[in-house]
């Protein structure tokens, strides 16, 4: 029976001396290179090029991208478990079970057989089965993930966050990267349904040893009695809070910015130019790519320049990302999509790792949790609603208005573009840090990168 069903009391430390710290840090980077390799199996565009192959459709493929945010509701229960178990072993429980929740994906196609086994059952059960387990696998990441600031709170000190942070999602991609390699060679070779169905098993494998590394992670007292603040005291101090609202807003700016653009570009080159999995998953790692560079960049000059301005520069690339894709030429150019699929990947990256950075410079470890909580919430909720809604029913509606092929995915970027023009000005309007960049000096980003590999 796994460690974290085991009922024992445990006292926190106030204080994490140094070794205890880089003992969790060790453990938090391993976790995030393992991490890497099962969100490469289960999650963003083989998921949807999954989905895609098992039958799912356009309202239903855009319902599994806002899965993750909708669900964000079910943090309450991840702030439920951390006084009682602590954070380290409530994120490890709830990463265990997301993964036995993808399980069900895998089987799905196996469910018709056990029935009467017809075509109109199979078209039925099947997308069920894939929407429940995505539905599972992205509840319990909710779960899990009100612990993730926390605990890293606890193992990093103010100066050296954004390194760690950055560094953390470095392995985390480059794992990701060589994992989709593995993936697009398979899929080369065999393009076969049974390939997706082993690579989301191999992952739920490495998902349950990776969430073991997290029963080692030291912590603190403080997540603990944050988690036993009550939400009404986190709502009033947010509400009495400017700094805190916006840093909210522009949370949500970020996050929607990209889950309306990156999962919908994916579908848009599938459905709409009728491309091969294979040169959708050579976009995918092309993503894969500005995630790796972004997250180079950014460890490099985020301490320096402050998490602010990136945010705000990420959100506006995906303005720009858009603009192309609502233009879209009828001709399919691989050397503009891809570069199109990069800056969307570089930007992607830029926008969580700067809200995370931004969250943790602006808050103290004694209510973390709560203002977590309550910031990834209403970020996932709007978030979720605009994927499930502003993509769902986006795609219903326009092609009830009789625009066919690659024409749906155009008007759907262009009702996009003004919902996006909105995300830019949240992001605009999070409050300024002490020590950050102007952003008439955002131009120095590129001189300032160039100058230190100089001095190296």
């Amino acid at each position: 029976m796994p460690r974290f069903f085991k009922k024992k009391e445990v006292d926190f430390p106030e204080y994490l001396d140094e070794e205890q710290k880089q003992n969790g840090k060790k453990n938090l980077r391993t976790f995030n290179a393992l991490n890497g390799i099962s969100v490469a199996f289960l999650l963003n565009d083989l998921l949807i090029l999954y989905g895609i192959r098992v039958g799912l459709s356009d309202p239903q493929l855009a319902l599994i991208a806002s899965f993750m945010y909708l669900t964000m509701p079910f943090m309450l229960l991840g702030k439920f478990l951390i006084p009682r178990i602590g954070v380290s072993r409530t994120w490890s429980l709830a990463w265990f079970l997301r993964y036995v929740c993808a399980l069900l994906m895998a089987g799905a196609p196996f469910v018709p057989a056990l029935g009467r086994g017809d075509v109109l059952e199979a078209e039925t059960i099947v997308p069920l089965f894939v929407l429940i387990g995505a539905f599972g696998f992205a509840l319990f990441r909710s779960v899990g993930v009100v612990a993730d600031s926390p605990l890293t709170g606890d193992i990093t000190s103010y100066d050296e966050r954004g390194g760690f942070i950055s560094g953390n999602w470095l392995r985390s991609q480059i794992s990701y990267f060589f994992s989709l390699v593995l993936v697009l060679v398979l899929i080369r070779l065999f393009n076969q349904i049974w390939v997706y169905q082993l690579v989301i098993t191999i992952g739920c494998a490495i998902g349950f040893y990776a969430s073991s590394r997290l029963l080692k992670i030291p912590e603190t007292d403080k997540p603990g009695k944050s988690a036993r603040l009550p939400m009404i005291y986190t709502l009033r101090k947010i509400r009495k809070n400017q700094k805190l609202g916006r840093l909210i807003g522009g949370w949500t700016a970020g996050d929607s910015a990209f889950v309306l653009v990156i999962p919908f570009s994916l579908i848009t080159v599938k459905n709409g130019y009728g491309i091969s999995d294979f040169q959708a998953l050579i976009l995918s790692m092309i993503i894969i790519v500005g995630n790796i560079v972004s997250s180079v960049v950014n460890g490099r000059i985020a301490d320096k320049v402050g998490p602010r301005p990136l945010l705000i520069i990420y959100v506006s690339v995906f303005f720009a990302a858009a603009v192309y894709w609502a233009v879209a030429p009828a001709l399919f150019i691989m050397p503009v999509v891809a570069v199109m699929f990069f800056i969307a990947g570089f930007s992607k990256t830029g926008i969580r790792l700067a809200a995370h950075h931004y969250f943790l410079q602006t808050t103290n470890a004694e209510e973390r949790v709560g203002l977590s909580l309550s910031a990834r919430m209403a970020s996932g909720t709007i978030t979720g609603l605009a994927a499930a809604l502003g993509g769902g029913t986006a795609f219903t509606l326009i092609r009830a208005a009789g625009f066919e092929g690659l024409g749906v995915y155009r008007v759907y970027f262009r009702v996009a573009l003004p919902v996006l023009l909105l995300f830019i000005f949240l992001s605009v309007k999070t409050e300024k840090l002490s020590g950050e960049w102007k952003m008439s000096e955002v131009m120095k980003l590129v001189r300032f990168v160039k100058s230190d590999k100089d001095k190296k």
